[in-house]
């Protein structure tokens, strides 16, 4: 079974319960991908609007349909990636 038993955090605390674990990734990750200082934004901006056509940018943004929701679970590996309670999607 694919888990994480411990881990450290970024000053060398080490965690052992489940709820605790999660607290670390879920900051370590939001860590990560976000910038206390964004800038250039503008510049990104106009590069992804170079990047996407309207008909692009409507996809990507538009509400997902039913079908795709009921299609999505049976696309993913049925063993893999279980849910933060630890029930794999085979289950559903």
């Amino acid at each position: 079974m694919n888990s994480i038993q411990r881990i450290k955090d970024d000053v060398g605390n080490l965690f052992t319960n489940e709820e605790d674990i999660g607290e670390v990734l879920i900051g370590f990750f939001s860590d990560l991908f976000t910038s206390p200082n964004p800038s250039n934004m503008d510049d990104v901006a106009s590069i992804v609007d170079n990047r996407v056509d309207a008909h692009g940018k409507n996809h990507l943004t538009r509400d997902f349909t039913e079908k795709e929701v009921k299609e999505t679970p049976f696309q993913m590996h049925p063993t893999k990636a279980p849910r933060e309670d630890g029930t794999p999607t085979i289950f559903f």
